[in-house]
């Protein structure tokens, strides 16, 4: 169809949005493009991608403390530890490799998650430009933090 004006093409794009909100299922007639006369729908439609924790390529990890608090995060932050790149990276040898889930037995909930918050401070600062901040680690959780670290290789 072709449009005599602007605001004929306006009035048009008007009703096609109302009605899409009363019939979303009819989204395709309205967006569909053609191809050689028929409908790019009756080509295969493409397999969108969503993050997760499942499988060898998922874009994040759960990481679950001695006190059952669980923490998901990017599977690139977490790979700023050697040991648990080890864990997902490894030929198979342990668990962690095929379920993308770290139990950590001796590390408290309050030091994993000043972990993780390193991992994101780390990947964010690692070749920088800018001035790097000092990382606040509080007094309390030092010695705990400096003993995860150690264990983590991070």
């Amino acid at each position: 169809y072709k449009f005599e004006n602007f605001v004929e093409f306006i009035q048009f794009r008007s009703f096609a949005a109302v009605f899409l909100a009363i019939f979303p299922h009819f989204h395709r007639f309205f967006t569909a493009e053609m191809d050689q006369g028929h409908p790019i729908e009756d080509k295969q439609p493409k397999e969108k991608k969503f993050g997760g924790i499942d499988g060898p390529n998922s874009q994040y990890v759960k990481l679950v403390s001695s006190d059952a608090h669980e923490f998901i995060i990017k599977r690139e932050l977490a790979l700023t530890s050697g040991t648990i790149r080890a864990m997902l990276s490894g030929p198979g040898v342990y668990a962690e490799n095929e379920s993308n889930i770290v139990y950590f037995r001796e590390i408290p909930s309050h030091v994993l998650q000043k972990v993780c918050q390193y991992f994101a401070y780390k990947v964010r600062y690692t070749h920088a430009a800018t001035e790097i901040p000092e990382f606040p680690i509080p007094p309390e959780v030092a010695l705990e933090l400096l003993m995860a670290a150690n264990f983590l290789d991070c």
